[in-house]
């Protein structure tokens, strides 16, 4: 089947049966910190992500009390 051009996205080869082991593949974790003002008030905000094979993907963000 074709993608239709409204699509996003990619095939996550390393999921598939005969697509790389992944345990092999590589990733590199990394992390954004900012600080975001909220109705509640002042917030500490953390994004972490993980890039394999060359995507990069959120993973998950918290908010706590700033420090």
């Amino acid at each position: 089947l074709s993608a239709a051009p409204s699509m996003q996205g990619r095939v996550l080869e390393e999921l598939l049966r005969d697509g790389p082991d992944p345990g092999a593949l590589s990733i590199t974790r990394s992390a954004r910190e900012a600080l975001l003002m909220t109705p509640d008030g002042l917030r500490h905000q953390t994004a972490t992500y993980s890039a394999v094979a060359g995507h990069t993907y959120l993973d998950q963000i918290t908010l706590t009390e700033p420090r």
